[in-house]
């Protein structure tokens, strides 16, 4: 099935920041340097580097997030994902453990975790690909280094003096970009993404010591079609066959699929430019199925 590509949605979206954010470079710092530096990249195509948000970041603060969310929405005594650092034999082992690469692709997609499903394991590429965040505007960028202080868990003084560099002015674009998604998998984003908007997801490190207040705005949303489609808002789980429908362990609601705005002939596309006025009940189609496939959701370390 994935050998097809049958739909996407992409969603272009903007990151402002809103306090201070750190995304700590990997380098260490130098003996003239802070001790904690924000990471750069030479993209932008200067002498210097300037900062940038790591798409991997961006992806990992997304997925904790539909983590989150099926996790509140499953009951208590259901495990809802897998935990991707478990790699003991328990019900919230890794999926990338539970499988090998001699299994099939079917046989994975379907008896991993939802998460997994969308953001990929060692074993499943996942749905969902978001590229790094750069600068709109890398001359309003501001970075300030802060004092910090280690505390000592034993005694509760003073342990060590440390500085961060901490990113507090800057917008950053991204593109997310969901290929051959479910129609839940959509709800899926709408929620984080409704999430980024209402200043409630922190990004980076410190976030529980006021670091990494963000806010996300979605400025362009596309989505693509076989020109053979009609004009109604579909998953995957309506392009492929009863069959493959059944291997993947695809969900459907039945509900009927709402309307798009008329598409653009593009080849062997039909693409849907979403207008804001549009994005909300294309997300709430989404969230509504979202919600009816966690009523049906059953996975519990893939042994439900």
């Amino acid at each position: 099935m994935l050998k097809r590509h049958l739909c996407d949605a992409r969603f272009e979206l903007e990151i402002e920041v809103k306090g201070p954010v750190l995304i700590k470079s990997g380098e260490a710092g130098f003996a003239t340097g802070p001790d904690m530096s924000f990471v750069r990249s030479n993209a932008y195509g200067g002498e210097t580097p300037l900062p940038y948000l790591p798409g991997t970041s961006l992806k990992g603060v997304i997925r904790s997030q539909v983590e989150r969310i099926a996790r509140t929405l499953s009951a208590p005594e259901t495990t809802a994902v897998c935990l991707p650092y478990s790699f003991d034999n328990g019900p919230e082992q890794s999926c990338g453990k539970r499988f090998d690469k001699k299994t099939p692709k079917p046989q994975v997609y379907r008896g991993e975790c939802l998460a997994c499903r969308m953001f990929g394991s060692l074993e499943f590429k996942g749905r969902v690909n978001i590229d790094d965040a750069y600068a709109v505007d890398p001359g309003k960028l501001r970075l300030e280094v802060r004092d910090g202080v280690a505390i000592d868990r034993k005694t509760g003084g003073a342990a060590a003096k440390y500085d961060l560099e901490v990113l507090t002015a800057g917008t950053f674009k991204t593109t997310i970009l969901a290929n051959n998604f479910e129609l839940w998998q959509l709800g899926a984003l709408g929620l984080v993404l409704a999430d980024l908007w209402d200043e409630r997801i922190r990004f980076g490190l410190g976030t529980s010591r006021g670091l990494g207040h963000v806010r996300g705005e979605i400025k362009k949303a596309e989505i693509r079609y076989s020109a053979k489609h009609d004009e109604t808002l579909v998953g995957i789980e309506r392009l492929v066959s009863a069959a493959e429908k059944d291997q993947y362990g695809l969900f459907s609601s039945g509900n009927p699929g709402m309307k798009l705005p008329q598409g653009i002939a593009q080849g062997i596309w039909k693409l849907h430019h979403i207008e804001r006025t549009d994005l909300d009940s294309v997300f709430d189609a989404g969230r509504n199925e979202f919600v009816s496939f966690m009523d049906s959701y059953r996975w519990n370390g893939g042994r439900a």
